[in-house]
């Protein structure tokens, strides 16, 4: 079982309640594959309008809002960051 352990600086730190390694996530890395791609805008498509089940790592790292629930504000917030990365390039 996975919570948010600290969300600062564009790091998520996820803490595992079972006793296992605490996982680093950068922020909008929806599906944990190291990047922020469209892979994570297409995840977390799926996940909107539902309540972030802590169990699910994806959600969790999906909340980039921290309310509890995957709505359009979390979306804006990962578009918004994929558009920084673009600019970035």
């Amino acid at each position: 079982m996975w919570g948010v352990g600290l969300l600062a600086l564009g790091v998520v730190i996820l803490l595992s309640i079972n006793g296992s390694s605490p996982k680093n996530f950068a922020r909008g890395d929806v599906n944990g594959d190291g990047r922020v791609d469209v892979a994570d805008w297409e995840l977390l498509q799926q996940y909107i309008g539902q309540a972030v089940n802590p169990k699910n790592p994806e959600m969790v790292r999906g909340d980039l809002n921290g309310d509890g629930f995957i709505d359009i504000s979390d979306f804006s917030i990962l578009m918004k960051i994929l558009n920084d990365l673009k600019k970035a390039r």
